[in-house]
């Protein structure tokens, strides 16, 4: 018996069409969803913009580590080649 998502699709009593055709079915519902999920997030974001707030993860370049990184590699932040 194969486990495909949630459907448990059997190839003991099947003809090979059916199978495919179970399989298709799956498919088309695992499209489905994964649209729906996508539509989702989409609005929630467009929703949480409207409110004028910023998700993510806070950021750590703070001006001393700014400064940090500019001191141990200062070519990088001078635009200057290696060569």
């Amino acid at each position: 018996m194969n486990v495909v998502g949630y459907a448990r699709v059997s190839t003991a009593d099947q003809s090979p069409d059916a199978q495919v055709d179970a399989l298709r079915v799956a498919a088309s519902f695992a499209e489905f969803e994964r649209d729906l999920v996508r539509e989702r997030t989409r609005e929630g974001l467009a929703a949480v913009r409207a409110r004028r707030r910023v998700g993510g993860r806070p950021t750590m370049m703070t001006p001393q580590v700014r400064e940090a990184r500019r001191m141990r590699d200062p070519e990088r932040y001078l635009g200057l080649s290696y060569s």
